[in-house]
């Protein structure tokens, strides 16, 4: 079994990981329109 030390770093990663990929896909979809607005909601 692995250390806690290496699951917080996981952990970390993970969410530095998934906040990034969300503000690029809201910087993509943004100048899109109205088109994308019906797909993401908030």
């Amino acid at each position: 079994m692995r250390n806690a030390g290496f699951l917080w770093v996981l952990a970390l990663v993970m969410l530095l990981l998934d906040s990034y990929v969300y503000q690029a896909l809201k910087t993509v979809t943004q100048p899109l329109g109205e088109k994308t607005r019906s797909f993401s909601r908030p």
